[in-house]
């Protein structure tokens, strides 16, 4: 979440860290570096940065190792912190459709009984 989603990102580029997928939700700015060295799956949840979500995606088409397997969903018009504080019904509603589709994200690309005792 925020700031932790790109140093994860950057850790799991530079071979520092192996996960079978990542999600970042809200990041402030992952360095395209990191995403054009990726072999992770990668969910990318933003709010208000809608350049960063289309600057995102296109260093993201760039990384071969990913196959396609990324997605990056920009919700507009919700703040930056609308998964920690949501400021309307508007984002609140957002937030509930980013934590389902990291959910389901983690639930495609993580083998069954690798996140056994993770509570839901």
């Amino acid at each position: 979440l925020g700031e932790a989603g790109c140093v994860a990102a950057e850790l799991h580029a530079q071979g520092a860290l192996e996960s079978h997928a990542l999600v970042t939700l809200v990041p402030p700015r992952v360095p395209h570096e990191a995403l054009r060295a990726l072999d992770a799956p990668l969910l990318c949840v933003l709010g208000e940065a809608a350049g960063q979500a289309s600057e995102m995606a296109e260093a993201l088409a760039l990384n071969p190792r990913l196959r396609g397997e990324y997605f990056v969903r920009h919700f507009a018009g919700c703040r930056q912190d609308f998964l920690l504080a949501p400021g309307s019904e508007r984002e609140a509603e957002a937030a509930d459709q980013a934590v389902s589709l990291a959910l389901a994200f983690l639930d495609r690309h993580v083998p069954e009984g690798v996140a056994a005792g993770v509570p839901r």
